[in-house]
């Protein structure tokens, strides 16, 4: 049985829970979710003491399912102003499972910055000291010396420690560096404001055991082998695959989602990066947590053959680079290194300039005006501090009125106009403008993904299978799919000692959700904000579409 572990900032004590019946069939997001709305004012501050950051692992993360290794991290955002769970690989959410811990809550404000040592029930708080504003790559280094390189962390940069509403919670990968964020909505600022700088995971533990042992094991290595055999193209190429895949559907952001395809794209696509990684001395077909089957991440060298980041996604690729006029992929990476290491998000940070860029304040494509707009971030300049708040921000501060945001987070690498089903998503989800809430990629809802019908029905289901998955800390590429109900379902099941069906399964998502939806609610974000900015449906792309799904549909989008 998963306890809760309970750590209060403001006393610096702590105390071991049991978990209440209220939470069985809960793990990630789930239990972030539910204990940010029983448990934090939805009126509160998000960087104030009666905010909550919660750390849980997925229900089967710890245990032998494939690819089920992810943690989730909950809070009231500062970016959103609502909920928020944002989703991580890395090392620490199979640790803290091992360790029984199914919760990690982090309350209250410390007088002072800490490093937390967790080792089963004893928790020690060791004063940050020099590591107080040290980035992200400094802190693991330190943190590798002095406890080993097997041994997990989580840790913040700069960003997190100046209450940047961009800043993200740093996870350890497998090599020991901090390259896995919790990238969205402002995570690193909440723990920021608690006084933790890093968390150490000392405990030790061993595979969490299923309910059925054999039946449990059967599913896994069937599961296992599908994945291995039906997702080649993204252990290759990573999520970089899209890149091509994307522009070819016209749904690239480019400009600031001015356009939806880019001449040259092949200068920033997944063979280039391929090209790149096999010829530098890098790596693709990289795992991003244990247990991973899928190896969708990569090690990205230079041309000097020297490390520059891990891993290069779709996203930072489009967001901080094609969204901003770069055609550089060795310039994306480095400036993906300096998120990574300043702790801030790649997505609302790239969004951020090219509104600025849109606003003249800088200039498209410039790289080195970026890589300053960076340090200024992490130094606390006026512009940076301002940059530092998200897009949304930054367009209400330098008038810009095409500003590609919802809920007050920057949406995704994704153009609405072309794929209506995650422009539902955006609009509709409790998390603001976030894909991986609900993608609706090409093909994967059977919709004709121009034509505004049935997309936010498609939506709407996608998110259900989405949220079951994050509360299992399963990874989206297994995926969140009709499809794969059956073999979630017998992991499931086999692990509990249960015997949920598909719509049993998917009402544990649909508590999940109402949970979200409620707390939104009482925190003044409400259905009448399910839409996307104006300019989406007003400014068609070059192939003619706007967004034009039914303003209604989105409003009422959960009474379906």
């Amino acid at each position: 049985m998963q306890q809760i572990l309970r750590i209060d900032m403001s006393t610096l004590s702590v105390s071991r829970e049991e978990m209440p019946a209220a939470y069985a069939g809960l793990g990630g997001r789930g239990l972030t979710s539910r204990i940010i709305s029983r448990e934090v004012p939805p009126n509160c501050l998000p960087l104030g003491a009666d905010n909550k950051i919660v750390f849980a692992p997925g229900l089967l993360t710890g245990s032998q399912a494939p690819s089920s290794g992810r943690l989730s991290v909950g809070a009231k955002s500062p970016l959103t102003g609502g909920i928020k769970e944002s989703n991580v690989g890395g090392t620490a959410g199979v640790c803290l499972a091992r360790m029984g811990i199914g919760a990690l809550i982090v309350e209250g404000v410390a007088d002072g910055t800490y490093i937390l040592e967790i080792d089963g029930d004893e928790v020690r708080f060791q004063p940050a000291g020099e590591l107080n504003g040290q980035s992200n790559y400094a802190v693991g280094r330190s943190l590798v010396d002095r406890y080993g390189a097997k041994t997990p962390y989580i840790t913040i940069g700069p960003a997190g420690e100046a209450g940047l509403a961009v800043a993200t919670v740093a996870v350890s990968d497998l090599e020991g560096r901090p390259t896995r964020h919790a990238g969205r909505g402002g995570m690193g600022a909440v723990l920021g404001a608690k006084g933790v700088k890093a968390m150490v995971l000392l405990g030790k533990g061993s595979a969490r055991e299923p309910r059925d042992p054999e039946r449990f094991k059967t599913a896994g290595k069937r599961l296992a082998k599908e994945l291995a055999a039906g997702r080649k193209a993204l252990t290759r190429y990573g999520t970089a695959v899209l890149v091509n895949v994307i522009n070819e559907a016209g749904a690239l952001p480019v400009n600031n989602f001015r356009h939806g395809s880019l001449a040259g794209v092949e200068a920033i696509s997944g063979e280039t990066l391929v090209k790149n990684c096999e010829s530098r001395g890098g790596r693709t077909g990289h795992g991003c947590h244990p247990g991973c089957v899928i190896r969708c991440s990569n090690i990205y060298h230079g041309a000097n053959g020297n490390y520059l980041t891990s891993a290069l996604e779709y996203e930072t690729i489009t967001l901080l680079g094609s969204n901003c006029g770069l055609r550089n992929l060795d310039q994306i990476a480095e400036l993906d290194f300096m998120c990574d290491d300043l702790g801030m998000d790649t997505m609302e940070t790239g969004t951020a300039m090219a509104v600025a860029m849109e606003a003249g304040t800088l200039q498209w494509g410039d790289f080195e005006g970026m890589k300053r707009c960076l340090g200024e971030m992490a130094s606390g300049t006026v512009l940076g501090r301002l940059l530092g708040q998200g897009a949304q921000t930054v367009g209400r501060t330098l008038g810009v009125k095409r500003v590609p945001t919802v809920k007050g987070q920057a949406i995704a690498g994704y153009d609405p106009r072309v794929l209506k089903g995650t422009g539902a998503t955006y609009a509709t989800t409790p998390m603001g403008g976030d894909h991986t809430a609900g993608n609706c990629l090409p093909g994967r809802t059977g919709l004709n993904d121009r034509d505004k019908e049935g997309q936010v029905r498609a939506s709407r289901e996608i998110q259900r299978y989405t949220t079951l998955f994050d509360n299992l800390g399963m990874c989206i590429f297994v995926g969140p799919v009709k499809q794969s109900m059956a073999a979630v379902g017998e992991l499931f099941n086999s692990y509990c000692g249960l015997a949920y069906g598909e719509n049993e399964l998917l009402a544990l998502a649909d508590g999940i959700l109402k949970d979200e939806l409620a707390f939104n609610e009482k925190a003044g974000i409400t259905r009448y904000q399910n839409d996307l900015p104006a300019f989406f449906r007003t400014e068609a792309l070059h192939t003619g579409l706007v967004f034009d799904v039914s303003s209604e549909e989105l409003v009422n989008a959960f009474d379906q």
